[in-house]
């Protein structure tokens, strides 16, 4: 057992996805409060214990164990990734969808004297994925423009109606840019949307089109609380 890094523990510790640490036993050493809350296992009670005993994942599509990423990091060396279809059942009995990775931690020899894993909780995501693809559909089905926006203001969706309004030949050629980007102004947007926050609103805005014409457009936006 190799004493505590203070100053490395607190960055650890400060960190928002689940950072585990173990010896080259397997043994856990660290665990920071967001593996706490991901594993369902405290820091007291989980320090020293075999991290293969305490944290499975599991096969999300199959239901079948995955081979221990902390096996396979100390046996060959290199980082080892947890796909996102992995599953880990927390102490608790809930089911996390997670992804991550292990990676050894090298002594003064360049042999490992443990292992890092960071996990990522991706429960937002999955249900931020469902809402979009949802939202889309609505989109499609309806006459009228429209865009299915993120908190940030960013395009995830354009309906039909958006994009022949707007001049665009694909949904893919308009997603994954600001809003702001369609209008017309320096800050079109300021005032309705901000980093977080999406409220209900209603108004007159000047579009862009992708040929550089500029039209009035009625505007209406709903804030889908997720």
């Amino acid at each position: 057992m190799h004493p505590p890094d203070n100053n490395a523990e607190q960055t650890l510790e400060a960190m928002a996805e689940a950072v585990v640490r173990t010896d080259c036993a397997g043994r856990i050493t660290f665990l920071n409060s967001a593996a706490e809350k991901l594993t369902g296992h405290k820091r007291a009670q989980a320090i020293g214990k075999q991290f293969d005993e305490l944290i499975i994942f599991r096969n999300s599509r199959i239901d079948q164990p995955l081979a221990s990423p902390l096996a396979e990091t100390l046996a060959n060396r290199v980082a080892t990734d947890i796909p996102p279809l992995s599953r880990l059942d927390n102490r608790s009995g809930v089911c996390r969808s997670v992804a991550g990775t292990a990676t050894p931690v090298p002594g003064p020899d360049g042999k490992p004297v443990g292992v890092v894993l960071i996990l990522r909780d991706l429960r937002e995501e999955i249900q931020r994925g469902k809402m979009t693809r949802i939202l889309s559909k609505t989109a499609d089905a309806s006459l009228r423009a429209v865009t299915v926006l993120d908190e940030h203001g960013v395009l995830l969706h354009a309906n039909a109606a958006f994009l022949k309004m707007w001049g665009y030949d694909s949904a893919q050629e308009s997603e994954n840019k600001p809003f702001a980007s369609y209008l017309h102004g320096p800050d079109p947007l300021a005032g309705i949307i901000t980093p977080g926050s999406f409220p209900n609103w209603k108004g007159e805005l000047l579009a862009c089109k992708k040929s550089g014409g500029i039209f009035y457009g009625s505007c209406f936006g709903i804030n889908i609380q997720r």
